[in-house]
């Protein structure tokens, strides 16, 4: 009987261990990241094309790359989990959505002096006559980047680095390097929008957000909240520019 315990016991601890080892990352994974990284910041700062072809980008960067490597070397895909359980989505998603209706009022409330300190009306016609977009466009762009480019950012900042990293490394380095690299990415897209100072502010507040959408996946082992979060958190953000579109 004890025999036949331990065996059982061994079998358990190796299936444990496989499982552990498919979740952690590991040199492939760090080569995805690289290439996909430097792919990305080759389109979108030295080819500069269509937003299309930049997004396109950003998805085979973000998604399939992780996602294909994954399969084919039959890693555990876990961290894509979009799942959750009904009773706590209806509590979460009150409990944000009150959230949401407070600071973006609130952010209404101040939204002259934010641009003015921001100095939005530049960066919009910035971008405006860089890309030459209409008003229609941009408002499009608004709405694909809330919704589209937030579950992008998500699957690969908060389900393919944060899990695969939590795995190896446990889950304050994991967060943290998730994190960071949040922040760092975004420099991609307004480095030259701000002041150094001000450029060190946003990057603060981003790696701030990044923890918090951290622990949130990891308490909810799902992507859906976070998704639903960061979309509301780009739409709130709009809120306060479009006067200036």
């Amino acid at each position: 009987m004890n025999t036949k315990t331990s065996h059982t016991d061994n079998i358990l601890a190796k299936e444990e261990s496989s499982v552990t080892l498919a979740k952690s990352f590991d040199l492939i994974d760090l080569l995805v990241v690289i290439v996909g990284v430097s792919l990305y910041i080759y389109v979108a700062r030295i080819w500069q094309p269509t937003y299309m072809v930049k997004s396109a980008t950003k998805a085979l960067a973000f998604v399939v790359l992780p996602l294909v490597s994954s399969y084919l070397l039959r890693q555990d895909i876990s961290w894509l989990r979009l799942r959750m359980d009904r009773t706590e989505v209806k509590k979460y998603l009150i409990r944000v959505l009150l959230i949401a209706a407070a600071v973006i009022s609130f952010l209404l409330l101040i939204s002259e002096t934010l641009n003015e300190f921001f100095r939005v009306a530049k960066i919009i016609d910035e971008v405006k006559n860089r890309t030459n977009a209409s008003r229609q466009l941009v408002l499009a762009s608004l709405v694909y980047i809330s919704v589209v480019n937030s579950f992008m950012e998500e699957v690969y900042f908060r389900g393919f680095l944060l899990v695969r990293l939590e795995g190896r490394y446990g889950y304050r380095p994991a967060s943290w390097i998730s994190a960071l690299l949040f922040a760092a990415y975004h420099l991609i897209t307004f480095r030259s929008w701000f002041s150094p100072p001000l450029l060190l502010l946003v990057l603060s507040a981003l790696t701030f957000a990044g923890l918090v959408l951290n622990h949130i996946t990891i308490r909810y082992r799902s992507l859906l909240p976070v998704w639903f979060i960061h979309a509301l958190m780009n739409f709130t953000i709009f809120t306060v520019i479009l006067p200036y579109i």
